[in-house]
């Protein structure tokens, strides 16, 4: 009867060990496979990274500049020689082939006289004069009276005028006290707010 007991302890034992080893065998397997899923996440999110940044690099800024911007208009603040644009300007620009430079001297204000082709501006406000200056009409000239076409012969003494000397070539811009004042009311009813006239000269 004792004789049978060593015999079942060796069949206990066997189970036991191949339990054990099952159980390693699965923790290393285990242990593989969260390795591998650990791995394969760092490399997702390292390719997610590395997209993200290239994304970033490629986007544009948040803010720019944009375009230049203009004065809105041919004749900027109002009209030639008006409130709130320049009078009296000059600059120099490259010309056309590169191989030289061009003045462009621009003229603003009121006409006090005609004889000719060279007007006399008076250039400043109702009250306050800036300069008065003689400008020669000459070369090829475009004439704009109240934003038509016109000839120079069309232009009045008080009609407000900006003049625009480019090389050899001349600009004339002007606008009359009643044209300005429709253009005013027009304005300001699009915009719906007071009407602005420029004083007489």
């Amino acid at each position: 009867m004792h004789s049978n007991f060593p015999t079942k302890e060796i069949h206990m034992k066997r189970p036991l060990k191949s339990v054990l080893a099952i159980g390693a065998v699965c923790a290393v397997t285990g242990a593989a496979a969260s390795g591998i899923a650990t791995s394969s996440a760092a490399t997702e999110s390292t390719a997610t990274t590395a997209a993200t940044t290239t994304a970033a690099a490629g986007a544009p800024p948040a803010d720019g500049l944009g375009g230049p911007g203009g004065h809105g208009g041919r004749h900027g603040g109002g009209g030639p020689g008006g409130g709130g644009g320049g009078i009296h300007s000059e600059s120099v620009r490259v010309d056309a082939d590169g191989t030289g430079f061009v003045t462009v001297v621009q003229d603003s204000g009121t006409i006090t006289a005609i004889n000719g082709t060279t007007l006399t501006i008076k250039q400043g406000t109702a009250t306050e004069t800036f300069d008065t200056v003689k400008v020669k009409v000459d070369g090829t000239v475009t004439v704009e009276r109240n934003r038509a076409t016109a000839k120079l012969a069309a232009l009045k003494v008080g009609d407000h005028v900006r003049v625009t000397k480019d090389g050899t070539t001349t600009r004339v811009d002007a606008t009359t006290a009643a044209f300005e004042k429709t253009e005013a009311a027009a304005r300001a009813q699009r915009e719906q707010r007071p009407a602005v006239t420029w004083p007489a000269a």
